[in-house]
This record gives structure tokens, sequence and C-alpha cells, in this order.
């Protein structure tokens, strides 16, 4: 409920026809102001995008189960350069199943750091077989198929990646955003694709993904209204707080030679990464990150679509305490709408960062309650 004093009137006594306008006129000024943070976002983000996705399918088949696979490849932006095309792991529930739902639910799946699409194929194969669910894995940036260097160590393309981006600078527009920003659009841009599928029902997209793909769902999320439920995992967390804290260590770690590049170039060889020199990287590889993007402004974004945020209680790369903030002013926004139970944050404990069989379990419901509603499925045996 919003009273008078949210609108900076203290305990004054006004009409109600009075009240009621400057209530709409409040409404108004938030909802503008949302919608300026998310075109703002948006712009952050924005690749040089093709004109056409121009979907290539590598390999079809069929499973023991009668899960139908695709790998196939999308144009996620423009140029030939060796990010420009996004290869996509599909799964589609058995013809035997779900006949009677013209159109079903879809969920993109993003993967950890180091890993790619493939790790994702288990659950991909549960939510095609047992939630009739069309679920899709990406390659992120600079992994899995997507990897220039693949005779390198794992990460070696992807840390040159960062450092470049680094070293571009804040003038050089044109620059790539390796971390999270680039992944995001990569998720939006597999949401074109699944809007370019007769047997995806558009208004049921979902996304979810752990750690980096955590936070590449966070923030397409708060990006593209067109994803309509949301449930990252391990991902979350303010990186402003973790600056500010001192508590940055563990999630820098993640992507530590872009750090030790930037502390020798800001400081000399052999200077050590601090606080400082955290936050600068922060600036130029993730504009606004630190400040209007962090959780405490994006989150709130998502709403009102349903939002699950699966963390571990003591996961020192997404700090629980880092999160309040966040967390508080995203229930607002919630319980404003009336639709709190659109909205919950999970902390498991004595779980540090980890995925866990109870976190999968409870995205999977997730899905089941705000996603699958309407599906009729025809299960045998």
């Amino acid at each position: 409920m919003i009273g008078v004093s949210t609108l900076g009137l203290g305990a004054a006594t006004i009409a109600l026809p009075v009240l009621a306008a400057m209530l709409t006129a409040w409404v108004r000024r938030s909802t503008s102001g949302t919608e300026r943070l998310r075109s703002k976002l948006l712009m952050a983000l924005q690749r040089p995008s093709p004109k056409a996705l121009s979907p290539a399918v590598v390999e079809a088949w069929d499973d023991e189960d009668g899960i139908r696979w695709q790998r196939l490849v999308i144009a996620s932006e423009s140029g030939n350069g060796s990010q420009s095309r996004l290869p996509l792991l599909i799964a589609r529930p058995p013809l035997s199943k779900c006949s009677k739902a013209m159109r079903l639910p879809a969920v993109i799946f993003a993967h950890p750091t180091g890993s790619g699409k493939e790790t994702c194929k288990p659950y991909l194969k549960h939510y095609a077989s047992s939630r009739c669910r069309i679920t899709v894995s990406p390659d992120l940036r600079y992994h899995g198929e997507r990897n220039p260097k693949p005779k390198g160590t794992p990460l070696q393309a992807y840390y040159e990646a960062l450092i470049d981006a680094w070293r571009a600078g804040s003038a050089d527009s044109s620059r790539e955003h390796p971390f999270v920003f680039d992944m995001a659009w990569d998720v939006m841009r597999v949401v074109d694709y699944l809007h370019s599928q007769d047997d995806v029902d558009t208004t049921r997209i979902g996304a979810t993904g752990i750690s980096l793909g955590g936070m590449a769902t966070w923030i397409a999320g708060a990006a593209d209204t067109r994803i309509s439920v949301l449930a990252p995992a391990i991902g979350v967390q303010s990186f402003g707080y973790a600056v500010n804290t001192d508590k940055w260590q563990a999630r820098v770690a993640t992507i530590q030679p872009v750090f030790d590049a930037a502390a020798t170039d800001r400081k000399g060889p052999g200077a050590a990464v601090d606080a400082a020199t955290v936050a600068a990287v922060w600036d130029v590889i993730t504009p606004g990150l630190l400040q209007e993007f962090d959780a405490p402004m994006s989150l709130p974004l998502i709403a009102p679509r349903p939002l699950l945020i699966s963390n571990g209680e003591l996961d020192p790369r997404c700090w629980k305490d880092g999160l309040e903030t966040a967390l508080e002013s995203t229930r607002k926004v919630y319980a404003a709408a009336g639709i709190s139970g659109h909205f919950e944050a999970f902390f498991e404990k004595g779980v540090a960062h980890k995925f866990t069989d109870a976190m999968a379990a409870r995205i999977d419901e997730w899905f089941a309650v705000h996603l699958d509603s309407d599906v009729i499925s025809e299960r045998t045996g």
C-alpha cells in the first residue's frame, strides 16, 4: 500500500480525488523510471544485431526415450567473428506426450563458467520428458563450441577476451563485454529464436542458469520482458556490496587474469589487485554493474514476473548479506503489486558456491507452478 509519506507529504490530510490523482502520477513516474532503467540496460547489452537468425541445423536425432534433440547454430550478432554464431542444444518432448498442447512452454538453461551446453543435457532431458517443456541450452561466450582456442587451456580464450575488453577501455564503444553482458545478449537471442518456432508458447518462456549462467539469466530477465519466469541459481549478487566491503576476492578469482592484468596496467608489474582495481575493471567490462544495474536496482525490473533466486547460504561469490537491500526492494515491488508469492529467495543452509539437487528440484517446481500451468500431458507407462 502507498501512503502519503511515500509521496513526500508526511501525514498531511488530502481530499480523496486529489490523493487519487497524485497516486496516479506517482505510479506513472515509477513506471517511467523503471522503463528508463530497462532501456538503459538494453542499450548497455546491445550488440551489432544481424537482420536474421539464420538457423542452421547441425544434427537432429531421437533418443531411446523419444526425446527429440537438435544441435543448431543461430546468428547472435553481425559479422564473422568467432562469437557471432551461437550454438544451441535443444530438447523437445516425445511426440507420444503433450500431444494435446499445440504450443508448449520453453525454458532456457545456461551453463556455468568452464563448461558448455552439453553439461546441461540431463536437465534438458528431464524437462522435456517429465515436464513437456521445450528446453534450450546455449554455449555462452568463449565456452563450448565458441572457444576459438580449443587446444589451449579451457578458459584461455575467455580470459584473453576479458583482458582485451579491459585494455580497449570505456572509450571504445564497439568493444566486447565478454563477462555477463554479452552472455545476457545471447540469452535474448535464444528468446528471439524461440519466438520463431511454431511449437513454442511465446507467452511462457522461462530461463534459468547456474553461476555464470545464473548471472546471464538475471541480467537478461531484467532487460527482456519476453522472459516470463526467472530462476537464476548461484549467480545473483551485489557487485557494489562486494567492492565496498572488501569481499570481492572469491568472485574475482573466477576470472583472475583480467584483474591481474589491470593491476599491472594501473600500478606496474607485480602490483596486487585491490578494491579500486576491481571497481575499475567492472566499470570497463560491465559498465553500470556496480551502480544502476546491480542487484538492488535491476532485480525489481523483473517484477511482476515470477522470480526465484537460489543461492548457497555461505556463498563467498554471492554474499547473502550483500543481497539484503536488493531482496528488500524487490519484495516491496512484488508486494505493492499484490503478488508477493511471485518472488522467492532460497538460501540453502550450509552450502557455499554449489548448485545442489535441492536447488534443481526447487527450480523445477517453480516452473511447474508458474510456467506449466495449463500444459496437458499424456503420460504413458
